[in-house]
């Protein structure tokens, strides 16, 4: 696993094969709560990473993204802990709103008086409010790939390459998308792909795919690309999302 160049400082990867990797500068400020929140998690030895939307990690640093993290699920009670203990606070969504596996906690950054909003992941589950949602047991591998990207830990490009192209074809190529006129990818979407595909070599992503995800077949990887990148037929998107929730709901 090669770990994508990002701007900053170098530092080796932990429990790795002594590769380093680059360290982000973020734009916006870090708020004290993340930066306490992030030291304690470390601290205690907690198994997580901030498992999506990695482009604007500077936003999640500074409040002004929610923080998406994915915990191993036999840490999740003392990941908890950790929040309580720094103040957070446990918080719950319509139930037509609730993904399964998903935990919920708030609280202020006292310096700035943001709003810090977490959502933990104990399980990888695709889809959203609006479709069938799919769960994906690649939790494990997928944290033994985390790398520090100050302040928080984030998994390789390529893991989460694999994961967005599902999420999206999910969100944007289905029927129902293209229905409800949700079939483009917003700005930031554009971007977040962007941004992986300049860290990755496809075959590394492919090849990872093939090894933890088998059951979705290497056409189609190639075929979720193409729905996520302009110029793709309605029809070709649409066929590969149909194809693509056949392939997971097995």
């Amino acid at each position: 696993m090669h770990a994508g160049d990002i701007a900053g400082i170098d530092r080796p990867v932990p429990g790795g094969d002594g590769t380093t990797l680059r360290e982000i500068d973020a734009h916006g400020a870090t708020l004290e709560l993340v930066s306490s929140l992030c030291r304690a998690l470390e601290e205690a030895g907690i198994r997580y990473c901030h498992w999506k939307s990695n482009e604007s990690l500077d936003r999640s640093a500074s409040g002004e993204n929610d923080l998406d993290l994915l915990v191993h699920r036999s840490d999740a009670r003392r990941f908890e802990a950790v929040l309580r203990d720094l103040g957070f606070r446990d918080a719950r969504l319509p139930r037509w709103k609730e993904l399964p596996g998903v935990y919920h906690s708030y609280a202020v950054d006292p310096r700035s008086g943001r709003f810090v909003h977490i959502h933990a992941h104990y399980q990888l589950v695709v889809g959203d409010d609006m479709t069938k949602n799919y769960h994906l047991p690649i939790e494990v591998p997928y944290l033994a790939s985390a790398r520090p990207v100050a302040p928080f830990m984030v998994p390789a490009p390529e893991f989460e390459l694999g994961l967005f192209l599902l999420r999206m074809v999910i969100k944007h190529c289905t029927w129902d998308a293209f229905l409800t006129l949700q079939s483009s990818l917003s700005g930031s979407e554009r971007r977040e792909l962007d941004d992986l595909l300049g860290q990755v070599d496809l075959a590394d992503v492919w090849a990872l795919m093939g090894r933890y995800i088998p059951f979705v077949p290497r056409e189609r990887w190639n075929g979720c690309l193409r729905s996520a990148q302009p110029g793709a037929s309605v029809w070709s998107r649409a066929r590969t999302a149909s194809r693509v929730q056949a392939d997971l709901a097995v």
